[in-house]
Protein backbone atom coordinates (compact mmCIF):
# COMPACT_ATOMS: atom_id res chain seq x y z
CA UNK A 1 0.00 0.00 0.00
CA UNK A 2 3.01 1.95 0.76
CA UNK A 3 2.99 2.83 -3.28
CA UNK A 4 -0.56 3.73 -3.80
CA UNK A 5 -1.16 6.86 -5.28
CA UNK A 6 -3.15 8.01 -2.05
CA UNK A 7 -0.26 7.37 0.19
CA UNK A 8 1.88 9.16 -2.84
CA UNK A 9 -0.23 11.84 -2.39
CA UNK A 10 -0.38 12.46 1.49
CA UNK A 11 3.53 11.54 1.84
CA UNK A 12 3.83 14.96 -0.02
CA UNK A 13 1.43 17.46 2.08
CA UNK A 14 3.23 19.61 4.75
CA UNK A 15 2.01 19.71 7.89
CA UNK A 16 0.03 22.64 6.75
CA UNK A 17 -1.78 21.02 4.26
CA UNK A 18 -2.33 17.80 6.38
CA UNK A 19 -4.36 20.18 8.44
CA UNK A 20 -5.86 22.02 6.27
CA UNK A 21 -7.06 18.53 4.13
CA UNK A 22 -8.52 17.45 8.24
CA UNK A 23 -10.31 20.39 7.86
CA UNK A 24 -11.67 20.17 4.61
CA UNK A 25 -12.99 16.11 5.69
CA UNK A 26 -14.50 17.47 8.95
CA UNK A 27 -16.23 20.04 7.11
CA UNK A 28 -17.91 17.77 4.52
CA UNK A 29 -18.25 14.92 6.50
CA UNK A 30 -20.13 16.05 9.74
CA UNK A 31 -20.95 12.57 10.32
CA UNK A 32 -17.88 11.52 11.43
CA UNK A 33 -18.75 7.88 10.60
CA UNK A 34 -17.88 7.81 7.41
CA UNK A 35 -15.71 5.23 6.14
CA UNK A 36 -13.46 7.61 4.10
CA UNK A 37 -13.21 10.32 7.30
CA UNK A 38 -12.09 6.85 8.91
CA UNK A 39 -9.56 5.67 6.67
CA UNK A 40 -8.22 9.03 6.31
CA UNK A 41 -8.14 9.49 10.48
CA UNK A 42 -6.43 6.57 9.99
CA UNK A 43 -3.78 7.15 7.59
CA UNK A 44 -3.48 10.89 9.22
CA UNK A 45 -1.81 8.40 12.36
CA UNK A 46 0.63 6.94 10.13
CA UNK A 47 1.86 10.37 8.48
CA UNK A 48 4.38 11.50 7.47
CA UNK A 49 6.29 8.24 7.33
CA UNK A 50 3.24 5.93 6.73
CA UNK A 51 4.70 3.31 8.25
CA UNK A 52 3.98 -0.16 6.20
CA UNK A 53 2.44 -2.46 9.07
CA UNK A 54 0.10 0.53 10.03
CA UNK A 55 -1.24 1.36 6.94
CA UNK A 56 -1.83 -2.36 5.26
CA UNK A 57 -5.09 -2.82 3.56
CA UNK A 58 -6.44 -5.16 5.30
CA UNK A 59 -5.38 -3.47 8.67
CA UNK A 60 -7.55 -0.34 7.63
CA UNK A 61 -10.15 -2.71 6.90
CA UNK A 62 -10.54 -4.40 10.00
CA UNK A 63 -10.78 -0.89 11.62
CA UNK A 64 -12.92 0.77 9.22
CA UNK A 65 -15.54 -2.25 8.31
CA UNK A 66 -15.73 -3.62 12.12
CA UNK A 67 -16.64 -7.39 12.12
CA UNK A 68 -17.12 -7.74 8.10
CA UNK A 69 -14.58 -10.16 6.26
CA UNK A 70 -11.86 -8.39 4.04
CA UNK A 71 -12.62 -7.46 0.42
CA UNK A 72 -9.99 -6.49 -1.28
CA UNK A 73 -12.62 -4.19 -3.93
CA UNK A 74 -14.64 -2.38 -1.14
CA UNK A 75 -11.21 -1.19 0.38
CA UNK A 76 -9.38 0.04 -3.04
CA UNK A 77 -12.72 1.73 -3.96
CA UNK A 78 -12.78 3.60 -0.61
CA UNK A 79 -9.22 4.55 -1.50
CA UNK A 80 -10.18 5.60 -4.92
CA UNK A 81 -13.03 7.65 -3.73
CA UNK A 82 -10.29 9.39 -0.62
CA UNK A 83 -7.96 10.52 -3.53
CA UNK A 84 -11.26 11.79 -5.59
CA UNK A 85 -12.00 14.06 -2.10
CA UNK A 86 -7.64 15.06 -2.21
CA UNK A 87 -8.27 16.02 -5.74
CA UNK A 88 -11.25 18.16 -4.59
CA UNK A 89 -9.33 19.76 -1.76
CA UNK A 90 -6.38 20.79 -4.08
CA UNK A 91 -8.58 21.96 -6.51
CA UNK A 92 -10.99 24.28 -3.72
CA UNK A 93 -8.52 24.82 -1.18
CA UNK A 94 -4.99 25.17 -3.03
CA UNK A 95 -6.01 26.33 -6.64
CA UNK A 96 -8.39 29.34 -5.50
CA UNK A 97 -7.61 31.34 -8.56
CA UNK A 98 -8.91 28.36 -10.44
CA UNK A 99 -11.69 27.83 -8.42
CA UNK A 100 -12.52 31.86 -8.66
CA UNK A 101 -12.59 31.26 -12.68
CA UNK A 102 -14.43 28.63 -12.69
CA UNK A 103 -17.23 30.09 -10.53
CA UNK A 104 -17.10 32.95 -13.17
CA UNK A 105 -17.43 31.19 -16.17
CA UNK A 106 -20.80 30.20 -14.58
CA UNK A 107 -21.83 33.34 -13.43
CA UNK A 108 -21.53 34.63 -16.94
CA UNK A 109 -22.97 32.12 -18.11
CA UNK A 110 -26.16 32.47 -16.33
CA UNK A 111 -26.19 35.92 -17.02
CA UNK A 112 -26.28 35.57 -20.48
CA UNK A 113 -29.24 33.53 -19.79
CA UNK A 114 -31.00 35.72 -17.93
CA UNK A 115 -31.26 33.25 -15.07
CA UNK A 116 -30.56 35.95 -12.39
CA UNK A 117 -31.76 33.87 -9.53
CA UNK A 118 -29.05 31.73 -9.70
CA UNK A 119 -26.70 34.59 -11.22
CA UNK A 120 -27.59 36.49 -7.91
CA UNK A 121 -26.15 33.50 -6.21
CA UNK A 122 -23.53 32.44 -7.47
CA UNK A 123 -21.93 36.11 -7.20
CA UNK A 124 -22.88 36.32 -3.40
CA UNK A 125 -21.02 32.91 -3.25
CA UNK A 126 -18.26 34.14 -5.59
CA UNK A 127 -17.73 37.09 -2.78
CA UNK A 128 -17.42 34.70 -0.38
CA UNK A 129 -14.87 32.77 -1.77
CA UNK A 130 -12.78 35.48 -2.93
CA UNK A 131 -12.48 37.01 0.47
CA UNK A 132 -11.53 33.53 1.64
CA UNK A 133 -8.34 34.28 -0.43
Amino acid sequence: MKNSKLIEILSSFSNNEIFEFRKFMGDLFRNKDSASFKLFQLLEKSYPKFNEIDIQKKVLFKKIYKGESYNENKISKLMSELVKLVDQFIIERLSPVDLLNEKLILMRFYYNKNLTKIFESLKRDFRITRNKF
